[in-house]
């Protein structure tokens, strides 16, 4: 957030707005950089990382990328199916409130 806009709400968006969605053809879709550009240009204060590949995956690269806006990277969704998971490991460690089957504990509790 700027200096000077202390207590204000930042509010930021994702490459989804933008029709970027792990189901769509990424041949349809806009790139990253376009993407970020309209979103920094649109006064949101970050982004989030958008399916894996879509936004370049080198720390470095990405970081100057999101500098160069003045966007914040906010969060991130991973797609993951529960059945590839090693057991004990997938859903249940990550979402360890609502994730029990077959009389599991889930990891943590």
């Amino acid at each position: 957030m700027p200096s000077g806009q202390a207590g204000m709400i930042a509010v930021a968006n994702a490459p989804c707005s933008w029709g970027v969605l792990e189901f769509e053809s990424k041949t349809a879709s806009p790139g990253y950089a376009k993407v970020l550009d309209e979103i920094a240009a649109s006064g949101y204060a970050g982004t989030e990382l958008g399916d894996w590949g879509f936004m370049p995956s080198d720390p470095g690269l990405l970081r100057d990328e999101l500098q160069r806006r003045h966007l914040a990277m906010v969060g991130a969704f991973v797609t993951t199916r529960r059945d590839d998971a090693p057991r004990g490991f997938g859903l249940a460690r990550a979402q360890p409130h609502n994730s029990c089957e077959d009389g599991d504990t889930p990891v943590g509790r």
